[in-house]
């Protein structure tokens, strides 16, 4: 088991134990929905990356936070689902 696989699964089970601990709000309440941390975690075998991860306390999808430069050169700013 490599150490992505072992940080996905971490992150997994912190989202199910905040989703699981989440009160049920109406979609009008969504103050404190989301938790966001930071995450500092090796990338390979040597490279070290941080990632700014959000949970939605409501439903339990979690994200990552990506930016940067696509392929067609359009700048990228964008929460993307991790699945």
């Amino acid at each position: 088991m490599n150490r992505t696989n072992i940080v996905v699964g971490a992150i997994a089970v912190l989202a199910l134990l905040i989703a699981g601990s989440a009160q049920t709000v109406s979609p009008q309440q969504s103050i404190g929905r989301y938790q966001v941390f930071s995450l500092q975690h090796t990338a390979g075998s040597t490279s070290t990356r941080t990632d700014t991860l959000r949970i939605d306390t409501l439903t339990g999808e979690t994200s990552v936070w990506v930016n940067g430069v696509g392929n067609n050169g359009t700048l990228i700013n964008t929460w993307a689902p991790i699945k």
